[in-house]
């Protein structure tokens, strides 16, 4: 009967305590010696936190409060919402503009012991954190090797985000404010230009006021149309009682003949008066001094609506509010965060007796192997020259 050769759990142990003075000595040497090749040759790094909030002011200024009246309108005005202020920050923190700030200032060539101002831009990039809040604070972190450096390099970046966003709304302002300026003017223009059309037109015509004018001519053509049918009744009455020849018949007749030839002339149109219109024209003049009068309110409307946002734009760009609201300054911390000294010694010590145990498990394991294939394997391995 073939004799087990196998390995079960007991033989893994045995194997291990017959080296557990090696293994110890190995596994706690590694201990300490990474523990103090990291407390002599790796730079501790400090990390002081600065907490900000956006101020009320920020994104659009003082013209968000206005254009909020006008939210009942049916349509959406861009702006009205504020967008998240993480990705801004971010982008203004990393931008190239802001580092090179950072490094000139604090010399950082010297710090990171880089001469490429790309690696310098690169290894100033990793020692900033910045982090969002749930309750939509921001947090910003420059790693340094002192208390005191970490604390000055994260206030002087706040200062510097600050400054940054305030060019920002400064530029937009301005851009808000030219942008109505432009528009301020073209409907002044529109408007003068509308006025003059319904003027003239109103010379021309003779309708004044469309509506109370229209009301008041129909009335008028009213009560002449009664005075018109009175005196056609007087006529009559005048040549029965007291004949066609009479003075009074002949003074009523002719009365009542002028009385109809200015009140045809009137209805045709051909009688030239300032108040009274022709009946036929009235319809066409009307809606012709309706279209008139509704351009000039629809200017007037527009200007009503700009102008408050023009002078509000106006002083919005002579603003230099400070858009962030500093509720921590950065302080020197009392810990460093880089190095884990301990966490990392003990991380390499496993790594290490790791992968010395899976060696001293793979030659045991080798060496025991009866199988021919092993043999040829270590051979076809060997360096020495063949015979």
């Amino acid at each position: 009967m073939a004799e087990d050769r196998s390995i079960d759990l007991i033989d893994y142990l045995l194997i291990f305590a017959r080296r557990k003075k090696f293994l110890l000595s190995l596994g706690a040497g590694t201990l300490i010696l990474s523990y103090l090749i990291i407390f002599l040759f790796v730079t501790p790094k400090y990390g002081a936190q600065a907490l900000i909030i956006p101020n009320d002011q920020e994104q659009i200024g003082g013209i968000a409060s206005l254009l909020k009246n006008f939210s009942n309108m049916p349509v959406n005005i861009p702006g009205l919402k504020k967008s998240s202020n993480v990705n801004l920050y971010t982008t203004i923190i990393y931008s190239r503009t802001t580092l090179e700030n950072l490094i000139n200032k604090f010399k950082l060539h010297e710090d990171y012991d880089l001469e490429s101002r790309e690696k310098v831009l690169k290894a100033l990039t990793d020692n900033i954190n910045t982090e969002e809040t749930q309750e939509g604070a921001f947090i910003i972190s420059v790693l340094a090797k002192t208390p005191e450096k970490s604390a000055e390099m994260t206030n002087y970046l706040v200062s510097l985000l600050n400054e940054k966003i305030i060019q920002l709304e400064i530029a937009k302002a301005k851009d808000n404010r030219q942008f109505m300026e432009k528009r301020y003017h073209e409907i002044s223009a529109d408007l003068k230009l509308s006025e003059e059309k319904l003027r003239d037109y109103q010379k021309s015509s003779g309708l004044l006021e469309a509506e109370n004018q229209t009301k008041s001519i129909i009335e008028t053509y009213s009560k002449m149309e009664s005075e018109l049918a009175t005196k056609e009744i007087e006529f009559e009455v005048t040549r029965k009682i007291m004949g066609e020849s009479a003075p009074a018949t002949k003074n009523s007749q002719i009365a009542l003949n002028e009385f109809k030839s200015k009140f045809s002339g009137l209805k045709k149109g051909a009688e030239k008066d300032g108040f009274l219109l022709a009946p036929r024209s009235i319809p066409d003049k009307a809606i012709e001094y309706y279209r008139l009068y509704r351009n000039v309110k629809i200017s007037e409307a527009m200007l009503e609506f700009v102008i408050p946002i023009y002078e509000q734009a106006k002083l919005d760009e002579q603003k230099e509010i400070p858009v962030l609201q500093i509720i921590d300054n950065a302080v020197p911390p009392e810990k460093r965060v880089y190095p884990k000294r301990v966490l990392t010694s003990v991380i390499i010590t496993a790594v290490t007796m790791f992968f010395t145990m899976l060696f001293i498990l793979s030659r045991e394991i080798i060496g025991k192997s009866v199988n021919p294939k092993v043999g040829l394997l270590f051979s076809e391995l060997s360096f020495r020259r063949k015979q």
